[in-house]
């Protein structure tokens, strides 16, 4: 067990993604909650508005947004490791 967890941290990136993994516990555990407005049936046919607490960092919206806003660069991202697999380009910005 102890070999296999050296040999998890024993790759250069291991730090980073410790960091990466910590930081996203803060964010969800120490985020605190907002009142969301849930619509729920009613026994008559209709709809009565909830308010329904959640976790600002883990609720549906945001994780959207996040998704959203960070497709762009996943997008670039993508293109560019083609790019310089492929071609053996070199895309930096001091080339």
């Amino acid at each position: 067990m102890l070999s296999r967890l050296r040999s998890l941290f024993a790759f250069q990136e291991s730090g980073l993604a410790l960091v990466i993994v910590v930081f996203a516990l803060v964010l969800a555990f120490g985020g605190g909650s907002v009142t969301l407005t849930s619509m729920q049936p009613d026994g008559h046919g209709g709809q009565t508005p909830v308010k329904v607490q959640a976790n600002k960092f883990l609720n549906p919206q945001n994780l959207a947004q996040v998704a959203k806003d960070t497709s762009f660069i996943a997008i670039m991202a993508v293109g560019m490791a083609v790019v310089i697999i492929s071609g053996g380009i070199d895309l930096s910005v001091g080339a």
